[in-house]
């Protein structure tokens, strides 16, 4: 029985864990990094295509789930338009739309959460025409 259990809890997870780059739409050509030092960081990244809405999880460097984070920055696209949004813990909600030669400004408050040990501050991509390329972002995260 207990071999059983095991199964389908592993089953479930691999499931939840196959799921966890997105919500109804693809990236290609993925790339991140992040650092930080001290309580403060910076991650670039960005994707050569986004189809649909795409979640994405920035680094939370050395914080905890539930803190609240600062997050400032931009996001370009060459082609299609972006919609980015990220959640407070209080549930305000931060959006900005980048379209070509007008770069999104990011400014506002993040929740970190947590999977099993990841830490990660999420933030949606959302092309708004169904598709957009080119884009990259640049993001700093600190203290409120």
């Amino acid at each position: 029985m207990k071999k059983q259990l095991f199964i389908v809890i592993a089953v479930l997870l691999l499931g939840i864990i196959a799921c966890e780059g997105g919500t109804g739409g693809s990236v290609t050509g993925s790339q991140s990094s992040c650092e930080f030092v001290g309580n403060s960081g910076t991650c670039d990244g960005g994707f050569k295509k986004l189809s649909g809405t795409y979640d994405t999880k920035l680094s939370a460097g050395y914080y905890q789930e539930g803190d609240p984070v600062f997050i400032e920055g931009t996001v370009a696209v060459e082609t299609g338009r972006v919609k980015i949004t990220f959640t407070a813990n209080d549930g305000t909600v931060t959006t900005a739309n980048a379209a070509p030669g007008s770069p999104a400004t990011l400014s506002g408050r993040a929740a970190v959460e947590s999977f099993i040990d990841d830490l990660f501050i999420p933030i949606t991509f959302e092309a708004i025409d169904k598709e957009a390329s080119g884009i990259s972002y640049s993001v700093t995260i600190r203290e409120p």
